[in-house]
């Protein structure tokens, strides 16, 4: 009971009201850190080689500034569900694997509900066919539709900015080829992706398509150490917007240092091109390194680059094109005090520079650099097998050259988690 007691007390003082995985898809880093943490001992449903596992996540918290404005805005308790199941296909005879997730989330504001409310479902599914022979091929396909409170200023003269709600949907497709050979110490691959988002308000956003592809050849150069070189290229279509081509070429290093440390580094260049004429180049990095300090201890250290072009539309200055560049860095800790309670303290650095590329005009909205911290705490204490107590505390600040979009905000959340 005295374990108890204190696991809670932690949990009291680690909770947040933001999804922590939705946070980092914002930001583009796409690195798993079980930032959800569902049990992975729950059995689920089984029927012959299919197994289902729902879920099942009730949160209750606060957020100090839900609309993450300068000066800040009206605060509010929140409470969050997260509806799911996962599931996992196996055929042994075919050497296949499938696996897939389906959710729906629902946040629900006290205060400034019809503002910050928002709802979001999910499909995400993954085919892998390996062949003896060594070569493998994955196809994946993905849904999101998120449903949100927003302005349309389509007719602000007449009638003022009028509140609706929009939706974006996101549809992914990709197919990737790959085989690896022991005996030559070689392996290859390449894969093709297309993804489509759609807004419903076509007068502000516009619906944006993109086609990618890449290569990547890599050699063992010890039982340890192994060396890659990828290329990649992707095609940005846009509704009333410039074009734009983004290429890049990377090098790098993966290794197993020791049983308990591993990391891998690449770094190269990027470029991209406007159909306008403007183009930007720069360097490019991906890294990552784990650490298993000890059977209570262990550390991960990350970080990557990217580029996104986008575009934003208003009422008075029309649609605008710009390219966004982020660099990121960050770290987490994870300490398991006893067997049934796991912590995790986690920062995260990101620095993203936006750089508008349809000429200077006197509409023509400002080029910028913005910075932002995050750290954040979270706890899980397991109850049962299949019920979990969580929760977790997290801050972030953004510094930019534009003072109106610097902002604070911390969160907290407590509440339980349901997975069979």
């Amino acid at each position: 009971m005295k374990k108890f007691a204190k696991a809670l007390a932690v949990l009291l003082l680690a909770t947040s009201a933001q999804a922590w995985e939705f946070m980092f898809s914002s930001m583009g880093w796409n690195v798993d850190l079980d930032m959800y943490g569902l049990p992975e001992h729950s059995s689920g449903v089984k029927w012959n080689n299919l197994t289902l596992s729902p879920y099942l996540e009730l949160l209750y918290g606060y957020d100090s500034n839900p609309a993450r404005a300068h000066g800040g805005s009206k605060s509010s308790t929140v409470g969050t569900m997260t509806l799911g199941s996962t599931m996992a296909y196996t055929s042994f005879s075919t050497h296949t694997t499938l696996s897939g997730n389906v959710y729906f989330s629902t946040d629900q504001y006290v205060k400034n509900s019809r503002d910050n409310n928002k709802k979001t479902f999910g499909a995400q599914f993954s085919q892998r066919h390996s062949m003896p022979s060594g070569w493998h091929a994955t196809l994946s396909e993905g849904y999101i539709r998120g449903m949100y409170n927003d302005y349309y200023y389509g007719a602000v003269e007449q009638s003022g900015k009028t509140r609706k709600t929009a939706t974006r949907d996101t549809m992914s497709l990709g197919l990737g080829v790959g085989r690896s050979s022991p005996a030559s110490n070689w392996n290859y691959g390449g894969n093709v992706a297309y993804e489509q988002t759609n807004y419903s308000y076509k007068d502000l956003y516009n619906k944006h398509d993109n086609v990618s592809g890449g290569l990547t050849v890599g050699r063992a150069l010890s039982a340890k150490t192994s060396a890659n070189l990828s290329g990649s290229w992707s095609h940005r279509t846009s509704r009333y917007t410039h074009d734009v081509d983004s290429y890049s070429l990377q090098a790098g290093l993966s290794s197993r240092l020791q049983p308990k440390v591993t990391y891998n580094t690449s770094a190269g260049f990027r470029y991209s091109r406007a159909q306008n004429g403007w183009d930007d180049w720069g360097a490019s990095y991906d890294v990552g390194a784990g650490w298993k300090i000890s059977q209570k201890w262990s550390a991960s250290l990350h970080g990557s680059s990217w580029l996104q072009p986008s575009e934003i539309s208003s009422q008075s200055q029309g649609t605008q094109n710009y390219i966004s560049t982020y660099q990121t860095i960050g770290g987490g800790v994870n300490f398991i005090p006893v067997r049934r309670l796991s912590t995790t303290t986690q920062y995260l650095f990101r620095r993203g520079q936006f750089k508008y590329i349809d000429g200077k005009t006197e509409n023509t909205l400002n080029d910028c650099v913005d910075n932002l911290h995050m750290i954040r705490f979270a706890s899980t204490f397991t109850l049962t097998r299949y019920l979990s107590l969580v929760g977790s505390a997290q801050y972030q600040t953004l510094y930019s050259d534009i003072k109106l979009r610097e902002y604070d905000e911390y969160s907290a959340s407590l509440g339980l988690r349901l997975k069979y």
